[in-house]
């Protein structure tokens, strides 16, 4: 009787704790549904739930957490770390269904999407994309998602036939739940104009477009008229940018995002309404949010002031646009963009080698039962023909056998002398080689010592000669002693720049006035320059004592002609 009551009870307790955890996913499922559409509501009836759902199992913890990441993501709050998104892959990989998995990688997508690390975003899609494939109860809306996101990274990484093949499933896909269909034919039309396939580009852009003129939620499709407008414009097809311009509401004018300025910048500048594309590109270049706007606004205005004729625009312009290019890393994007295709190659080359490792197993399997076949048929007709043969000719096989194994290992021995040989040749050419590397290397490290001696000697005569100059309090011979030392590597202390300054104030005592009242700012750095400037000193000169990058000096050089006019008239006298 115990023990019966002590199995009714655990059976109670398993009901009970059973009917709390489909509870509590159902409770999860409807704040998804929420959040769809809310997704700011939806996350404060998540938070509700914190401190009951602590108590649950673990799976009903890790679809809690995921939730939340997955609500986070569609209120547009950027995610600012991926630990939490690596348990949850981790633990689905092990514990979930499909579904769970496909959730799960695409949301460690959009996590390490807004973390630009592309790699590993585009790796989780694609593994998000390979779990919707191969099952037959996929979320199809995530599904459109993950193709609109993988067009997304390989346009910006300029892999341009990635993003179109994906672009055309996510115009398939978006057909069959009917949902975004603009928005598929828009990266149809990137995809074909970054391969500067620019009939196809049309083409995909008139069919985003007339999925637009008859869509009837007309604020949704705001932005993506001011992206067609840009593209049109891109491609030469001026009359359609401006086909667009009906279907925009007035109030979408009035609160202009800095890509919308550049659009518009852009249209009326091919429109040959420069005013209009002015006052656009300067609206675009005032949004201090983002840079890569105010990198095209700079190029953009640049050329306008340029081509117009307009010099002094056009420098103020010029020198903005090397401003924000100095600003913006395109080596790290080129890295980046290099990493993404070995990644996505990566992939590809995954599925073939999966595919072709399924063949071979296949191909193995026939071969093994085609050799057995044969070697049993061989077998059995061997033994027809012993049975018919005599005595003689069995002996006759046998010396055969005999003579055929001691010229296989007559031939083996043969091979193994040929490698033994052979390996001991390699072995004195390498031995050849490292001899001569190390002569090599002998001859390389004198010359490296005797150029450290010269530049110690040199830095000591410098440093003798500063500290004469600063005993005789001769200003000529401080200048002399610079010019001297420029010839090769100088580092100048402070107190060095400090007598430099005080030497060529001396020598010229008007320099220092003249270069306040030329240039409006200059750093500690550009003064250091233009003193050597005054003094003659040529660009290689300058930056053995300066350290100043040459395209630095360069530019700083063009805008001080006065002081290399200065130093030749010094040279002429």
């Amino acid at each position: 009787m115990k023990r019966c009551f002590s199995l009714c009870l655990a059976a109670v307790a398993l009901l009970l704790l059973s009917c709390s955890h489909d509870e509590m996913l159902d409770r999860l499922e409807e704040i998804k549904t929420v959040g769809n559409d809310n997704p700011t509501t939806a996350l404060a009836m998540l938070d509700s739930l914190e401190l009951d759902v602590r108590t649950e199992s673990e799976y009903v913890r890790a679809k809690y957490d995921l939730l939340k990441i997955r609500l986070n993501d569609k209120a547009y709050i950027a995610h600012t770390s991926d630990y939490m998104i690596r348990q949850l892959v981790n633990y689905f990989n092990e514990n979930g269904n499909i579904a769970d998995r496909q959730e799960a990688y695409y949301y460690a997508g959009s996590v390490y999407r807004d973390l630009d690390d592309t790699p590993r975003a585009l790796e989780n899609f694609l593994n998000s994309l390979n779990c919707a494939e191969n099952s037959s109860c996929c979320d199809s809306l995530m599904l459109r998602n993950t193709y609109s996101n993988l067009v997304y990274l390989y346009l910006r990484e300029k892999a341009y036939s990635e993003a179109m093949e994906m672009a055309y499933k996510e115009i398939d896909n978006s057909k069959k739940i009917k949902n975004d269909v603009v928005c598929g034919f828009m990266h149809l039309g990137n995809a074909y104009q970054g391969k500067r396939e620019l009939v196809k580009a049309e083409a995909a852009y008139d069919s985003a477009f007339v999925y637009i003129k008859e869509d009837k939620d007309d604020a949704y499709n705001q932005n993506t008229l001011f992206n067609l407008i840009l593209n049109y414009t891109d491609i030469g097809k001026i009359s359609k940018a401006e086909a667009c311009f009906p279907l925009i509401k007035k109030e979408a004018f009035e609160h202009l995002s800095s890509s919308q300025c550049i659009a518009l910048a852009q249209y009326y500048d091919s429109s040959e309404k420069p005013d209009s594309a002015a006052v656009y590109g300067k609206r675009a270049l005032s949004d201090e949010t983002n840079i890569h706007s105010m990198y095209d606004a700079a190029k953009l205005l640049f050329n306008m002031y340029f081509f117009a004729g307009d010099v002094p625009n056009a420098n103020y312009y010029a020198a903005v646009y090397m401003t924000l290019s100095d600003s913006l890393d395109f080596g790290r994007r080129q890295e980046l963009a290099s990493t993404v295709n070995n990644r996505y190659k990566y992939h590809s080359d995954k599925k073939k080698e999966q595919q072709l490792k399924e063949d071979n197993e296949r191909y193995e399997k026939t071969m093994i039962i085609v050799s057995a076949c044969a070697i049993l048929a061989f077998c059995l007709g061997y033994i027809l023909y012993v049975k018919r043969r005599n005595h003689q000719l069995k002996e006759v096989v046998a010396l055969q056998v005999q003579l055929q194994r001691v010229n296989d290992e007559g031939n083996e021995l043969k091979a193994k002398l040929e490698k033994s040989l052979g390996e001991l040749e390699n072995m004195k050419s390498e031995l050849l080689r490292v001899n001569k590397e190390l002569a090599d290397n002998d001859v390389v490290l004198k010359d490296k010592e005797k150029q450290l001696v010269e530049k110690i000697n040199q830095n000591k005569m410098i440093v003798n000669l500063l500290h004469q100059t600063e005993l005789e309090g001769v200003a000529e011979d401080v200048v002399e002693a610079i010019r001297q030392s420029s010839v090769g590597k100088k580092n100048m202390s402070a107190a060095d720049w400090k007598q430099l300054f005080k030497a060529v104030d001396k020598l010229y005592p008007s320099f220092h006035e003249q270069l306040v009242d030329e240039m409006d700012n200059f750093n500690a750095q550009q003064m250091q320059v233009y003193y050597l400037m005054r003094i003659g000193l040529n660009p290689t000169q300058i930056m053995n004592v300066t350290d100043v990058p040459r395209v630095t000096l360069w530019r700083w050089k063009k805008k001080c002609d006065w002081i290399l006019a200065l130093a030749q008239q010094d040279r002429n006298k």
